[in-house]
């Protein structure tokens, strides 16, 4: 779980690929079917990762939904900026506290 959430949260450089998808997404029907595809792998991925840890698969989806939701958060906060190794593990680390427990 810590990696996938340091790969999700230490780049943000990386383009606006899936914003772009996004805004496309809204006239052409069949990219809204391909935006929804690539963000329902992303949070099955994170759902199977709670659920290994031992969560009910309800609140397993639930906390892939609300992590996946900081993370577009985030992406659009900080796309422009380099974040500091400090800042991306203090972010981690209530990650962690809120959506695990530890």
């Amino acid at each position: 779980m810590t990696k996938m959430l340091i790969q999700m949260f230490s780049g943000t450089r990386k383009g606006d690929f899936l914003f772009y998808l996004r805004k496309l997404s809204e006239e052409v029907p069949v990219f809204h079917i391909m935006l929804e595809t690539i963000e329902q792998t992303r949070m099955s991925y994170a759902t199977a990762l709670f659920r290994k840890v031992g969560m009910d698969p309800e609140v397993a989806e639930q906390k892939s939904l609300i992590l996946y939701h900081y993370y577009l958060g985030w992406y659009e906060r900080f796309k422009k900026d380099q974040v500091e190794d400090e800042e991306l593990y203090r972010h981690i680390r209530m990650l962690r506290v809120q959506l695990l427990g530890i």
